[in-house]
């Protein structure tokens, strides 16, 4: 699992930047996995908090540099 400042991230935030690194939007996040816009807005801040990045393009490529790594 991916790490981050404090710990690892959830499944949820992780489903959420794989989508994102797709080159989904949000909305087309939420349609793809049936959940709420608010929903995936706020798993995408968890996430891109977690990892310290100010974009969500910085979030996706920790994450990815990270994935890497183990």
């Amino acid at each position: 699992a991916a790490q981050r400042k404090g710990g690892t991230l959830a499944p949820s935030e992780i489903v959420v930047l794989a989508a994102l690194s797709e080159g989904l939007k949000i909305k087309g996040v939420a349609l793809k996995l049936g959940k709420s816009e608010r929903t995936i807005r706020n798993q995408h801040e968890s996430a891109r908090l977690r990892f310290g990045a100010a974009t969500t393009i910085e979030a996706v490529v920790r994450w990815k540099q990270s994935s890497t790594l183990m």
